[in-house]
């Protein structure tokens, strides 16, 4: 089907994929017709395939987003951070945790690091360990029904230090199943509440439109699909497949959520690194704003 859609002629460009599964496998067949990919949230550093030529990506990778992560958390005024990396979350938990816990050491916060296996049946004696090595800052990677277990583990020792649940994880299952112990975990992500200020002409809009509040993502994907348009307005016609990625990749664009620019010393990444600060208070995520270094 990608094959199909990426002969078409009439395509110039493509927005997605969503996940980092399903764009990883599609690069390879977009870039073989010259069609720019770009996708408003997967965010993995490398994707096993050959080095993309027309693929960028309009959000903090991996590997930039913890810097700005640690830097807050130095702010709050941790001073011994520790991070669990669960091989459960697979590439988006190792990328995200072990960058964490660099950034972590160059602000010389950084505990003890931990990795648990997917066949680990349990992580409450884990936890329990790194809770005995004195950190006032904790950090889980992973998944959301498992870190709903780490809350529920982590509040049975009394730890009553910083929480930071990596957003990959924070879906509603972490709410309901870890119930009261998810009060108080932080998350830093890259995609901005749809109640924050910036967003709520949108959220409006999208209320009125589909009958329901936007989920998370929206406003990024509306963002993207905005950028594309604009830049073809921008070519004076139809432009050519190859003309519309040289236009996305070195134009700049002001959207709702972020500034949108991508950096050709660095394979084109998005050289925002713009992060939304979220709290679990009273069984909901509560944005609590902005954040940057």
């Amino acid at each position: 089907m990608r094959q199909g859609l990426a002969a078409d002629r009439d395509l110039l460009a493509v927005i997605g994929s969503t996940g980092d599964t399903t764009t990883g496998a599609s690069l390879d067949s977009y870039d073989a017709q010259l069609v720019p990919q770009i996708t408003a949230s997967s965010a993995q550093s490398e994707y096993g395939t050959a080095e993309p030529g027309r693929f960028l990506q309009a959000v903090p990778g991996y590997t930039s987003l913890p810097a700005t992560a640690a830097y807050s958390l130095h702010t709050q005024g941790a001073r011994r951070v520790s991070v669990l990396i669960d091989r459960e979350g697979g590439i988006p938990a190792w990328q995200l945790g072990r960058t964490m816990f660099q950034y972590l050491g160059v602000f010389k916060i950084a505990g003890q690091p931990r990795v648990v296996p997917r066949l680990a049946e349990t992580l409450a004696p884990v936890v329990a360990e790194m809770v005995a090595h004195q950190m006032d800052g904790f950090v889980y990677m992973g998944t959301p029904a498992r870190g709903a277990a780490v809350a529920r583990a982590l509040t049975q020792t009394g730890f009553s230090g910083i929480r930071v649940l990596g957003y990959p994880a924070a879906g509603p299952e972490f709410l309901t199943v870890a119930g009261s112990a998810a009060d108080g975990w932080q998350i830093f992500a890259p995609y901005i509440d749809p109640s924050a200020a910036p967003v709520r002409a949108f959220a409006t809009a999208y209320r009125k439109r589909y009958g329901s509040a936007p989920p998370y993502w929206a406003a990024e994907a509306y963002d993207v699909a905005r950028m594309v348009i604009t830049r073809l307005t921008e070519a004076g016609g139809r432009p050519s497949r190859t003309r519309l990625y040289d236009l996305l990749q070195k134009g700049t664009y002001k959207g709702l959520v972020r500034t949108y620019a991508f950096d050709k010393d660095y394979r084109w990444w998005l050289k925002s690194s713009d992060v939304f600060r979220s709290e679990v208070k009273d069984g909901r995520y509560s944005y609590e704003g902005k954040v940057g270094i």
